[in-house]
């Protein structure tokens, strides 16, 4: 590919389609892929459309070619452009682009840049020219070396005469010199054509003057200039340089024909299957760009899965279609902070099954209920009390650095809780506040450790330490078990048990309005929820892999 780039053609337009402004570029057809993925990668926003043939405009075709003088120096960058006290961003490509939109005049202008990469012979070649201009020649005989210097890269002949380069006196190059040659260079033609009807040739030689004159802003006073051929001229550019000249406008539209997208398409990755050969990956749908195909993700990428994007960009709905997707052969758990994707999930489980969805509401009171605390084998106890303190810790904001004490009391009443008859949240304030219900199940402990902290640690703090250390805890926990639906719904002895609905494959829709509910309270019962989530997830490892049925667990504006 390396030494084939020389050959292929590829070129960068300015021109109009239709009466609207259209950028454009033509390259060979191995250049295409990576030439459209470049420009999606740095133009998130850019809308990539393939133009096809153009009708070819009637007329008479007047064509000028501009070239750089001397190209061993640099033109004005995108970062000349910008205005660094108020912080601004001059587009250098809204005057190119205005005199290119169509102006109803009956004449068609385009700006073409014509690109090759140069040999390493013209690189050094333009290195001896920029060393030779600022050599003692320049100063004694200025006309001969602008001559010398105009031919360096022009035709065959012109080339052979100035073989003498290598034996003038030379100095040390500008620094914008060295920077542009030690970098990406290309060997740029730049064509100014306006077609015309054959009355119209003054107003067409006016309209090339007005192309050529929008390069000006590009060009350095008494450093580097444009000049005019008639012949197609080549021209030193670097990568900066050409960026400069074309790319897509980073402001508004300068004029009202340029056509402007709000929803682009992309190219999907190359890595995603072909869900049309590939019955297991789930189908997310049809490309929008080039070769129409089934575009889906395998099931080894949808483990541990994170989608994100700023707000209306789809993420719901492509969680929506994964979920509909899943709810047809296996188990789904969703949790929704605001409950528009449980209804519409709701309008679109499959009839046949209906029967198996469990629909968790904290505001409606027939809603099933939910215990974090619930763990049905003894040996997983620490597991399940670890999981809800790390989801306490996250809602409350503090950890081992800040409340060390308060994360110490509450992980041995977890720790006691956890399992028992009495085990949930309600009985976290009975169990610091009051003694007897924490001797009653710290009587039921079986753990020595557990035990020992309630009798032989707690038991031995005096009334004033235990007023002081106790309620920090009171504190965070009363702010959730003193609402009603929370209370209810983390602390109903008869609650679901989520380890049968992930073994029988159900349908589990949480729907947490924070309309209704609060933001905090929401973000706490999303907490809890995740946490039970976990656990019964984590408790299924006593079954065999082969006869866990899958179960896909969604969570909505997770954080």
């Amino acid at each position: 590919m390396q030494a084939n780039i020389r050959r292929l053609a590829v070129s960068l337009l300015y021109t109009t389609v239709a009466g609207e402004t259209v950028l454009a570029w033509d390259v060979a057809s191995p250049l295409l892929t990576p030439a459209t993925r470049a420009m999606a990668a740095h133009y998130p926003g850019v809308s990539l459309t393939g133009l096809g043939k153009t009708p070819r405009e009637e007329g008479t075709a007047h064509v000028i070619h501009l070239r750089l003088l001397p190209d061993v120096r640099s033109l004005r960058t995108t970062v000349d452009f910008e205005d660094r006290l108020a912080r601004t961003l001059a587009d250098p490509a809204s005057g190119l682009l205005s005199a290119v939109a169509d102006r109803q005049d009956g004449l068609h202008a385009s700006i073409r840049f014509s690109l090759e990469r140069i040999t390493p012979r013209e690189r050094r070649r333009a290195k001896r020219v920029a060393q030779l201009l600022t050599g003692p020649l320049a100063h004694w005989l200025p006309a001969l070396v602008k001559r010398l210097v105009g031919r360096a890269n022009g035709t065959l002949w012109e080339r052979l005469t100035v073989w003498p380069l290598r034996w003038l006196p030379v100095g040390e190059p500008p620094t914008d010199s060295v920077q542009k040659l030690d970098g990406h260079l290309f060997q740029v033609a730049i064509e100014l054509r306006v077609i015309a009807p054959r009355d119209n040739n003054a107003l067409a030689r006016k309209r090339l003057v007005s192309l050529a004159a929008a390069f000006a802003p590009f060009t350095v006073p008494g450093i580097v200039t444009l000049g005019i051929s008639r012949r197609k001229r080549w021209s030193l550019l670097s990568a900066p340089e050409l960026a400069a000249l074309w790319h897509p406008p980073v402001n508004a539209a300068p004029d009202a024909t340029m056509r402007t997208t709000a929803l682009p398409y992309l190219p999907p990755p190359v890595e995603l299957p072909d869900c049309s050969s590939d019955a297991k990956s789930l189908p997310l749908g049809l490309t929008a760009i080039g070769p129409q195909r089934l575009v889906g993700i395998a099931p080894s990428d949808r483990l541990h899965q994170l989608v994100i994007g700023k707000s209306g960009m789809g993420k719901s709905t492509l969680l929506h279609t994964q979920i509909a997707a899943d709810a047809i052969h296996a188990g789904v758990g969703l949790v929704d902070p605001h409950g528009d994707l449980v209804e519409d999930m709701l309008t679109t489980i499959p009839r046949h099954r209906t029967n198996d969805v469990v629909l968790i509401d904290p505001t409606n009171p027939t809603s099933p209920t939910i215990n974090p605390l619930a763990c049905r084998n003894p040996s997983q106890r620490a597991l399940v009390a670890e999981n809800n303190l790390a989801a306490l810790a996250k809602v409350f904001g503090f950890d081992e650095g800040t409340a060390p004490r308060l994360l110490h009391i509450l992980r041995y009443a977890l720790l006691a809780l956890v399992g028992t008859a009495e085990g949930n949240y309600q009985s976290i304030r009975p169990m610091l506040t009051d003694k007897e219900f924490r001797q009653r199940i710290v009587s039921r402990v079986e753990d020595a450790e557990v035990r020992s902290f309630w009798i032989d640690e707690v038991g031995r703090w005096s009334q004033r330490y235990e007023q002081e250390a106790m309620p920090a805890i009171l504190n965070k926990i009363g702010q959730f078990t003193a609402h009603p639906q929370l209370r209810r719904m983390f602390g109903d002895e008869h609650s679901i048990d989520l380890r049968e609905l992930m073994d029988a494959g159900k349908i589990v829709l949480v729907s947490l309005s924070q309309g209704k509910l609060g933001e905090q309270t929401a973000r706490f019962a999303g907490s809890m929820i995740m946490a039970s989530f976990q656990n019964a997830a984590m408790t299924r490892a006593d079954m065999e892999r082969s006869q866990r049925k899958p179960f896909y667990l969604y969570a909505d504006e997770y954080a």
